[in-house]
């Protein structure tokens, strides 16, 4: 678990030269954010977000990861 309380820091080896499809969902599996990353570290804000536990998923072509 990583815990947020306003700004996530993403830093991943997804390449950069295809874009990766970015998910939070909630436990109820709801998508409460998604964006595409283009770069290898990307900040996102999630100050908006009620306090709970979410699921954050990243996708490419090649590759999946999920994470609570």
């Amino acid at each position: 678990p990583n815990p947020v309380s306003s700004l996530l820091n993403i830093r991943t080896d997804f390449s950069v030269f295809e874009p990766c499809d970015l998910k939070i969902c909630n436990l109820a599996g709801i998508v409460v954010y998604k964006m595409q990353l283009h770069e290898w570290i990307t900040q996102i804000n999630l100050s908006d977000l009620p306090g709970g536990i979410y699921i954050l998923m990243m996708a490419d072509r090649q590759r999946k990861i999920v994470k609570i």
